[in-house]
């Protein structure tokens, strides 16, 4: 029974909520589109009374724990499957996360498009949700989202309604997203946990200013990364090409270490390469945010071979 137990506090869901919104990674934020016209405003953050249509499934993803517990490996949008899972108590969906902004929802919770369509009927903006999962023991089968088909024909409808698209993934790793062209806005969180939705809506409302980067690279097609063995041997042949190396040469759909804000910083040299008395080089920047919303940061330097 003890292992069983919930020993959460609000201090832990407090603390939770806030990793999930800073480890959220804003991938795409385009303009927003009113008539032909092209406004300085991006598609987000959403905006206070917005008319805001929610589709899919996957916006509104709850865990079973009972199959959870009964099975070890199995996983949801929220927590990976594996000796290392934890279950939480509760999750917030990515539609409980939007309850009680200050917006007018439209919500549909199927992956019916007739429905995501009604939705969309006098919406401002549509929020379209897809995750897959990942447990130990077994390998992802590929790296296309559970609802990819839905997403697309949501995009595709959302176009001719003249209606911005945000599409919000539940990820445990790389995906590929043949859509993202179509799409206004597009985020990804890696299995944030039970305060997931709440972390989500905080970053779709603006009240969090996303600073996550993409640990891995999202590759523009599937055939480009490495597949999984087929076999009890694997066979690494990439040796040090591995990482986002792999993709050394080929495009890509959001590189490694990507992610944008809602503000803009700028990088200043406060001193150039300089090899110290102990072989060591140093180099010092200084960064600055010259937006209008506070945010942060993370700098990131690279070194070839």
């Amino acid at each position: 029974e003890k292992l069983h137990a919930n020993v959460a506090t609000v201090e832990h869901a407090t603390l939770a909520r806030q990793l999930a919104a800073s480890s959220t990674v804003l991938l795409k934020n385009s303009p927003r589109l009113f008539g032909t016209a092209v406004s300085s405003q991006r598609v987000l953050p959403l905006q206070q009374l917005e008319q805001v249509a929610v589709v899919g499934s996957a916006c509104a993803q709850q865990q079973d724990i009972s199959a959870m517990v009964d099975d070890w490996t199995s996983a949801n949008y929220y927590v990976v499957g594996g000796s290392g899972r934890v279950i939480p108590s509760k999750v917030a969906s990515v539609l409980d996360g939007l309850h009680g902004r200050g917006l007018n929802l439209r919500e549909s919770t199927s992956d019916s498009l007739s429905e995501a369509e009604s939705a969309m009927q006098g919406a401002n903006i549509v929020v379209v949700c897809g995750g897959t999962t990942s447990a130990e023991s077994s390998d992802r089968v590929g790296l296309h989202l559970n609802e990819d088909n839905f997403i697309q024909e949501v995009l595709t409808s959302a176009i001719a309604m003249q209606v911005p698209a945000i599409v919000v993934t539940l990820v445990p790793g790389a995906i590929v997203a043949p859509w993202r062209e179509l799409a206004g806005a597009m985020l990804s969180l890696f299995l944030g946990g039970q305060e997931s939705g709440h972390a989500i809506g905080d970053v779709l409302v603006g009240a969090v200013n996303p600073s996550g980067k993409l640990p891995v690279t999202f590759p523009a097609n599937e055939a480009d990364a490495v597949p999984p063995c087929q076999g009890p041997v694997c066979k690494y042949n990439e040796r040090l090409r591995g990482g986002w190396h792999v993709y050394d040469g080929k495009p890509v759909a959001f590189p490694f270490g990507h992610g944008l804000s809602y503000t803009a910083f700028e990088y200043l040299t406060n001193q150039d390469w300089q090899v110290q008395a102990d072989g060591s080089r140093l180099l010092s920047i200084r960064v600055r945010n010259v937006g209008a919303v506070a945010g942060s940061e993370a700098g990131q330097l690279y070194v070839g071979f």
